[in-house]
């Protein structure tokens, strides 16, 4: 049986696309930086480091001074002594330490950056994931919405004998479904948002700003804006300075005292000057100092070409995925168009029911796959910042 005029322009009057509220730039950012402010991992990673920097400032401390104390028996007197003595290393030893240790400083306080731009993704990753539950359901509910406009517009038309039982069926077959499809859209959605809850402490997240991805264009590599490259870098002129103190420690070393002996009534005061002679060890340790500096220049050059291969990977990934959503949504076209043939066809008994509906759901899927290539454009876009 053919639908009449006036049902078909109804049908089609109620399948209208959706349309998504802009996206104000820095919802992303601020949600992010809320979690981030009551992030403990955070402030545990920061404390972490700064032990370190005093490790390494406590261990160019010098040696603490030494005490002795001789007692001396004699035939006729007995002497006594007591001395206080404090040892030093080769000058150029403790210069190259505070350097190292400052490099080693640096390479923790980019360390710390790094930490946080890694945080910082985990969170944007799971917000984008939301941004993508949150749109697929606002397809679905339209969808859902339109179904149920042409479901009451199909029992009218079945009252008034213009619509067969078996196409009613099938009309509410079609609204269950999108029904069913808009239930998985929105406990999907709602797992998403609970994942940033659980990032937040258990607390929830006001989501309500953030209903679009972030932008997914991605610059040429520029390895001076890595933290991780930074800490590399500082980390490579760090094992130098340490090398260069190894070799510099095994000059001799220095000690210098006072004295104070007493014999029998006599008092004596005096100092002492001696000289630390490492025959026996400081070899290895600066074969061992050199072979970290090399490993280190050679980890950061690792390094730097495997942040770059990462980052030219996801940026064309990004780019190519972009170009489908792009392509595909342009191949989409006028959807309002589209419908309006597929009544026309419906109409002249071109196409059946069934066919009408499998042709919407395609519709349907094309625009559910749009959404699919943009979420994926943008996290690939996002995890190029771990490369960073």
């Amino acid at each position: 049986m053919k639908l009449n005029n006036k049902v078909i322009i109804a049908l089609f009057g109620a399948l209208v696309p959706a349309s998504f509220p802009s996206f104000a730039a820095d919802a992303f950012t601020e949600v992010t930086e809320t979690i981030l402010a009551s992030d403990p991992s955070v402030r545990a990673e920061r404390a972490r480091l700064a032990g370190e920097i005093e490790q390494l400032r406590s261990a160019n401390s010098l040696e603490g001074p030494e005490i002795g104390f001789g007692y001396k028996w004699g035939s006729e007197i007995n002497k006594w002594d007591l001395s206080v003595s404090q040892s030093f290393d080769w000058p150029g030893v403790y210069g190259a330490r505070r350097k190292a240790a400052r490099y080693r400083r640096y390479a923790l306080d980019e360390s710390l950056k790094a930490y946080r731009r890694s945080k910082e993704s985990d969170i944007r990753e799971q917000l984008i994931a939301y941004v993508a539950s949150r749109r697929r359901l606002a397809l679905m509910e339209e969808y859902s919405s339109n179904i149920d406009s042409v479901y009451k517009l199909s029992q009218t038309a079945y009252e008034h004998e213009q619509m067969t039982i078996l196409d009613l069926w099938k009309v509410r077959v079609e609204r269950e479904l999108a029904r069913a499809r808009c239930i998985e859209a929105g406990n999907a959605m709602k797992t998403a948002a609970d994942r940033i809850a659980t990032m937040n402490g258990g607390e929830a997240v006001d989501l309500e700003r953030v209903t679009s991805y972030p932008g997914s264009a991605v610059g040429e590599y520029d390895p001076s804006s890595s933290p991780s490259l930074a800490s590399a870098r500082w980390n490579q002129l760090a094992a130098e300075a340490e090398s260069s103190a190894a070799g510099r420690s095994r000059y001799p070393g220095f000690s210098v005292g006072y004295v104070h002996e007493v014999e029998g009534t006599s008092h004596f005061n005096g100092f002492t000057v001696g000289i630390t002679l490492p025959m026996w060890k400081g070899r290895s340790d600066n074969l061992a100092a050199k072979l970290m500096a090399e490993a280190a220049e050679e980890a950061a050059e690792a390094r730097r070409r495997e942040l770059r291969s990462d980052y030219e990977a996801l940026r064309q990934q990004s780019a190519a995925l972009t170009a489908q959503a792009d392509a595909l949504e342009e191949a989409i076209g006028d959807e309002a168009k589209y419908r309006e043939l597929l009544g026309k066809a419906l109409h002249g008994g071109t196409i059946t029911l069934h066919e009408y509906f499998g042709e919407l759901n395609s519709l349907l899927d094309a625009r559910l796959t749009v959404e699919e290539f943009r979420a994926s454009a943008a996290l690939a876009a996002e995890q190029t910042r771990r490369c960073q």
